[in-house]
């Protein structure tokens, strides 16, 4: 997934950053994980991963987060190689939408858990249907003729659990507009 030339990594309270490595391969020190099942234990980490039809996955983010919260840098190495074997049944576009839309709606709701400042942080504030409309056209309209139709449902699926968890993570409903949008690229 990465090309990484060089090692990369960041102690940053901030949901995500292009140096955090993904769960997949991710190396963990002992004193993190054990930090990490302390907060799963008294419930201050609640984020769940991939369970039945569900592709949320911010554990990997959880355990990143609590090493920040140590005071650790987390970070990717391209000398580190996992050969990731993946069945072709996770290779259609169907399932890549709803894996970003579960990866998306996840993210800032785990990260509230761990960084509270983040809430009514601008950068992070739940989308208006005109902001959100706005966004998807001005997406379309940089897409039109350079992405294919596959490539735009996975990127849409992915604005749809953003901003989706943008206002799971402030604690406010789901507006039903938002909830037709999810229906029409993922449940579709």
């Amino acid at each position: 997934e990465r090309r990484s030339q060089f090692t990369e990594y960041g102690c940053l309270r901030t949901p995500w950053i292009a140096s955090y490595p993904a769960g997949t391969g991710q190396s963990v020190r002992r004193e993190v994980m054990q930090r990490y099942a302390a907060r799963i234990a008294d419930g201050t980490c609640t984020a769940t991963d991939r369970s039945g039809r569900s592709l949320a996955s911010a554990g990997d983010g959880q355990i990143v987060h609590t090493a920040v919260l140590m005071g650790l840098a987390a970070g990717v190495c391209p000398a580190l190689k996992v050969r990731h074997l993946i069945p072709a049944t996770r290779c259609t576009g169907d399932y890549l939408a709803r894996l970003c839309y579960g990866v998306t709606v996840s993210l800032l709701p785990a990260s509230v858990e761990s960084f509270p400042e983040l809430i009514g942080k601008p950068e992070y504030e739940p989308p208006s249907w005109v902001r959100y409309h706005a966004h998807k056209l001005i997406s379309a309209i940089r897409e039109s003729g350079k992405v294919c139709g596959p490539l735009r449902r996975i990127r849409m699926a992915a604005r749809v659990g953003d901003a989706t968890g943008r206002y799971v993570a402030a604690g406010r409903p789901v507006p039903t507009w938002l909830e037709r949008e999810k229906m029409r690229v993922i449940d579709s």
